[in-house]
Parts: structure tokens; C-alpha cells; sequence
């Protein structure tokens, strides 16, 4: 009986001593799990904008991109429409328009003073130079590309922006923004250098064209109506004359269509146009000369140069007043929020002929009144 029990306490060491051995080594299979490699850093390429001439198609393409740490982001600018800029920040939001430093100063696209403004240097400059090398975001700080202007719209003495780039070397989310339009946002999110099935730049053109695309079919379909110069809207005046409506541009914010509907127009002699514009446009006639630029560059005390903006364009001139034929009538600047020249603007014309206009702050942006004698 004592052999039974000796011979039964022999085989529970015995299995004791197998599970512990067992678990051992399955700790020890668990601890040494493959090590992942790292995938080389690549160099990828994000859209901004897209559309030709007067289509705006602000937005990046596409709009949320996913890479690896250690992969170089390259912007290229992608459209004749708008201006674009990135800012990668983590700080308030910067103003794109600023008051002309003087002891006077004002913010001319929010009071309807004659008051001096011009593009916030912080958002018009690179905030580094070309000699630096790419620079890294981590996700704090303030990365600017500097303005990117189409060529059609570069202003005098200021440097063509055509590629921005910025190096991720650290897995995060990380958002920003378009410098001249609030709603333009992207996202940039970065995984590990290790991660696997990322898309390709192949993949990402792709997506990119799958975004553009509906916004394409927007303003295409814009310039069809556009090109018809079908009347939007004509209203009963007083001492039998009519009222006309122009809409300045058509679309939404990231599909508009720079463009006068009608961009041809047939009046009377003592009808009236009115202008109605929800984004940023400004109406100038000058028949007399040369219609003005919407930036005169000027030098500041250290010799850099700022872009200040034509009071000409975004001040409200001859307001109230029937167009005579001669001298220069301006809108002043138009569209949401306060600006000095609220959502409509309205002329009466009181002579014949044929009368040119032009937006400044859109090239390209041109319309044709012509008046006609009395019914």
C-alpha cells in the first residue's frame, strides 16, 4: 500500500514538473515574436485646387491622406482658378488680411472706412527659406507654404510657389488648413514605419481624381448655364423701367464658378443692375482707362516686400450713384459677413453704350453691359 502511494506521488511530481516545464517554454515562444521591418520612406504628392480658368475647385486631393513616419508629403499646385496655401498649426488661426501698419489702422474687409489692408505676411511667405532643408512636423508650432498663386493672378515682385513639402516623422492625426479659405481643410494621419498596405502614390492619384470629379461635374455645368447668358431674374421698375439681377459667381465654396450670370447683358436706358455675390467678388467700371490691379506691392522699412490691397477694388466708389459713362464706379468688396460692400450692389445706367466690368480680385472675371436707348 505504501509502494501504491509512493508510486501515485511519482507520477503528480512528475506531470507538476511537465506543466511547469511547458509553461516556461510557452513564455518563452511568446517573448520572442518577430521583429517587424521598417518600410523605406517614401516621397508622396497631395493636389491642391484643381479646375482651369475661372472653375475654383478648392480643396487638397485628396482630402485625407494616410503614410508612414518617415514619408515626405509634396503639395503641388494644381489649378488656374484660386489662390491656395498650408498651415500646419497647433496656434489660433491666422488672418490672411491685415490693416496696413499706420496709427490708424482698420481692417478694410470689415468696416466700410477708407482704410488701408494687406495680405498678412505670416500667410503670404514661405516660413522657411529655400536653402532649408524639408522641414518635419510633429505637430506643434506654425508651417506655412506661403501664398501659391496661379500664374495668371501672381502679383509683381512676389516669387512663384508651385510645391510645398514637410516631412512626418512621428504617428499622429494631424490636420490643416487653407491660409485664404477657411473652409479648405485636409488631414494628414501618420502610421508606423512598419505598417503594412498603405496606398501607393498610383492609388492615392486615384482617389485624388475620384474626389475632383463631381466637383468637375459642378462647375462644368455652371459654365453651360453661364455661357447661355440666360437672364437669372427681371423685376418691374419705376416710370417703366426694369430691374436686372447678376448673380458674381455661382456654386458652392469649393466648386464656384468665377464667372458674371449673364456675362452679356441687354438693358434700357434708365434700368437698373443689381449684383448679388455670397463669396468674395468686387464689380469695376472704368470706362475712361485701365481697369486696376487687385494688389499694389509696396516696401516696407526693412525692404520686404507687402502686397496691399486697391481700396479701389475693396471700397465702395460713386455708391448710390447712376452710371454717367465716365469715371470709375466700384462695388467694393462683396460677399458674406461684413464687408463693405454687403451681398448686392445696384446701378442704374443713364447713358448708352457698351460698358465693361470686371471683378480685380478674379482675372478673368469680366462682364458686358449694353445699353440701349429708351423703350
Amino acid at each position: 500500500m505504501k509502494f501504491i502511494n509512493r508510486k501515485l506521488k511519482l507520477k503528480i511530481i512528475s506531470l507538476i514538473y511537465l506543466i511547469f516545464v511547458m509553461a516556461i517554454l510557452s513564455c518563452s515562444k511568446e517573448s520572442t515574436s518577430p521583429i517587424l521591418e521598417s518600410f523605406p520612406p517614401r516621397e508622396l504628392t497631395v493636389l491642391v485646387g484643381a479646375g482651369e480658368k475661372t472653375a475654383a475647385i478648392n480643396a487638397f486631393f485628396p482630402q485625407r491622406l494616410v503614410i508612414r513616419a518617415g514619408d515626405t508629403v509634396s503639395w503641388k499646385m494644381n489649378t488656374s482658378g484660386d489662390p491656395h496655401s498650408i498651415i500646419f498649426s497647433d496656434q489660433p488661426r491666422v488672418d490672411d488680411v491685415i490693416p496696413v501698419p499706420t496709427e490708424n489702422s482698420g481692417d478694410v474687409l470689415r468696416t466700410s472706412a477708407p482704410i488701408a489692408s494687406m495680405l498678412n505676411p505670416k500667410v503670404l511667405y514661405p516660413s522657411s527659406s529655400e536653402n532649408d532643408k524639408t522641414q518635419v512636423w510633429r505637430g506643434s508650432g506654425f508651417i506655412n507654404s506661403g501664398i501659391m498663386f496661379p500664374k495668371v493672378q501672381l502679383p509683381p515682385k512676389f516669387p512663384l510657389i508651385e510645391t510645398f513639402s514637410l516631412k512626418f516623422d512621428r504617428p499622429g492625426l494631424y490636420p490643416y488648413v487653407c491660409g485664404i479659405h477657411d473652409f479648405h481643410q485636409g488631414i494628414i494621419k501618420v502610421e508606423s514605419s512598419t505598417e503594412k498596405d498603405l496606398p501607393e502614390q498610383a492609388e492615392i492619384n486615384k482617389i485624388a481624381m475620384k474626389e475632383i470629379e463631381p466637383l468637375k461635374e459642378i462647375t462644368d455645368g455652371l459654365h453651360f448655364l453661364q455661357t447661355s447668358d440666360k437672364i437669372l431674374d427681371r423685376e418691374f421698375g419705376s416710370n417703366d423701367t426694369n430691374i436686372y439681377i447678376v448673380a458674381s459667381g455661382m456654386g458652392p465654396p469649393n466648386a464656384e464658378l468665377t464667372e458674371f450670370f449673364p456675362e452679356n447683358l441687354s438693358i434700357s436706358k434708365g434700368d437698373t443692375v443689381v449684383w448679388v455675390s455670397s463669396r468674395w467678388h468686387s464689380i469695376v467700371f472704368n470706362p475712361d482707362g485701365s481697369f486696376p490691379p487687385m494688389y499694389t506691392p509696396q516696401k516696407d522699412n526693412s525692404g520686404e516686400v507687402q502686397m496691399i490691397i486697391n481700396p479701389v477694388v475693396t471700397q465702395p466708389i460713386q455708391a448710390g450713384k447712376p452710371f454717367l459713362g465716365s469715371g470709375v464706379y466700384s462695388s467694393g468688396l462683396m460677399g458674406y459677413g461684413q464687408r463693405p460692400g454687403g451681398v448686392g450692389y445696384s446701378l442704374t445706367f443713364e447713358v448708352e453704350g457698351v460698358f465693361k466690368y470686371m471683378c480685380p480680385i478674379h482675372p478673368g472675371m469680366t462682364g458686358r453691359i449694353e445699353v440701349r436707348s429708351t423703350k
